[in-house]
């Protein structure tokens, strides 16, 4: 009986994602320090909750090179990642994208360009004038079109800063 409760435990526990916090504070000489320690008593501080990732088989090309883009193991949640997308209601591929956008679950926002002039002008701007849906911007990466890989990528890049927002 104890075993199986052991045995229980043990699964729930690999069963949920784990988290941890990131702190973000300045240091006296004002240079940023982020840490999963908390800073110094009396150090005003910002604290972020992070999902980390567990660690399985690696099954992507090798780890970047770049520290700047290495995660280190922790990524934002999919919901912390804002997306604004700009479509059209009549595009097949802006329903795509919308769909796939909505299934990894990301804070997600949506313009119908014909139904508001402003979002327009928006979209034309961050297309460089260029014309189509969708346009979408994931925390200031544009990407006009969709590609389920490209845009994952993005995604998963934006997850992985250490950036808090």
């Amino acid at each position: 009986m104890q075993k199986t409760i052991l045995a229980l435990l043990v699964f729930v526990s690999f069963s949920w994602p784990a988290f941890s916090q990131i702190y973000k504070w300045k240091d006296k000489d004002g240079n940023i320090i982020m840490s999963t320690t908390p800073p110094p008593p009396g150090v005003a501080s910002e604290k972020k909750e992070v999902e980390k990732d567990r660690p399985g088989p690696k099954t992507t090309a090798a780890v970047s090179a770049n520290p700047a883009t290495q995660d280190f193991g922790f990524r934002r949640p999919y919901k912390d990642v804002k997306v604004i997308i700009y479509v059209t209601d009549w595009c097949g591929i802006c329903r795509k994208a919308r769909t796939f956008l909505k299934s990894l679950g990301v804070n997600l926002i949506e313009y119908d360009v014909e139904k508001d002039p402003a979002q327009e002008k928006e979209r034309s701007r961050k297309a460089g004038g260029q014309k189509g849906v969708p346009v979408i911007d994931v925390e200031g990466t544009i990407a006009l079109g969709f590609g389920a890989n490209s845009l994952r990528a993005t995604i998963e890049e934006k997850r992985a800063s250490w950036v808090l927002r």
